[in-house]
C-alpha cells in the first residue's frame, strides 16, 4: 500500500514537472509572439500615421504642398512645422518625467525627474524598513507612487500651453492652406 502511494506520488510529481516545463515553454513562446506582435503594431502605427498625414494634406487639393509644410515644416522659410513642435514638447515632457534627456534642459539644472524621485523615495522606504521592522514599507511606497503620479501630472501641466500653441499654429496654418484655389495662391 505504501509502495503504491509512493509510486502514485512520484508519478504525480513527474506529471506535474512535465506540465510545468510545457507551461514554461508555452509562456516563452507566448512572450516572444507578443513581443513580435508589438513590433508589428509599432511599425503599423508609424506607417498609418504617415499615411494619414499624406491623406490629410491631399484633402486640401491645390493647398497640398502648403498643408505638407504645415505638418513637416519648411526649413527654407524657418518654419518648424507641427511634427517638430510636438516632438520638442514630447522631449521636454520625457525629460521632466524621467530625466533621461539632459540635452533638453539646462546642463546646470540638477533637478531629478519624476522617475528618479520615485526610485530615490522607494530606496528611502526600504532603508527605513531595514532599520525599523515595524515601519510600513508598503504604505511608504504607496505614498511615493502617489507623489510620482502627481509629479507626472505636474510635468504634463507644465508643457500643456506649449503643446496647445503647437496645435493652434498648425490649425491656423492649415486654415490658410484651405483658402487657396490654385497652388500659386497658397501661402508660401
Amino acid at each position: 500500500m505504501i509502495r503504491r502511494t509512493a509510486l502514485a506520488a512520484m508519478a504525480g510529481l513527474i506529471g506535474l514537472a512535465m506540465v510545468a516545463s510545457t507551461s514554461q515553454a508555452a509562456t516563452t513562446v507566448t512572450r516572444t509572439c507578443i513581443k513580435n506582435a508589438r513590433k508589428v503594431l509599432t511599425a503599423c502605427r508609424l506607417g498609418c500615421t504617415d499615411q494619414f498625414k499624406t491623406r490629410q494634406a491631399q484633402c486640401f487639393g491645390p493647398g497640398f504642398d502648403c498643408a505638407t509644410k504645415c505638418q513637416s515644416g519648411d526649413p527654407a522659410n524657418n518654419l518648424p512645422g507641427a511634427d517638430k513642435c510636438l516632438s520638442d514638447v514630447a522631449a521636454l515632457l520625457r525629460a521632466c518625467q524621467t530625466n533621461d534627456d539632459r540635452g533638453t534642459q539646462d546642463p546646470s539644472d540638477d533637478i531629478p525627474g519624476c522617475a528618479v524621485k520615485l526610485q530615490q523615495g522607494l530606496d528611502e522606504c526600504r532603508e527605513l524598513g531595514d532599520r525599523d521592522p515595524t515601519f510600513d514599507v508598503d504604505a511608504c511606497g504607496n505614498q511615493k507612487r502617489l507623489a510620482n503620479l502627481q509629479c507626472q501630472l505636474d510635468c504634463r501641466a507644465k508643457f500643456d500651453d506649449i503643446q496647445q500653441n503647437c496645435n493652434l499654429t498648425f490649425t491656423q496654418c492649415l486654415a490658410s492652406c484651405a483658402s487657396c484655389a490654385t497652388p500659386a495662391e497658397c501661402p508660401q
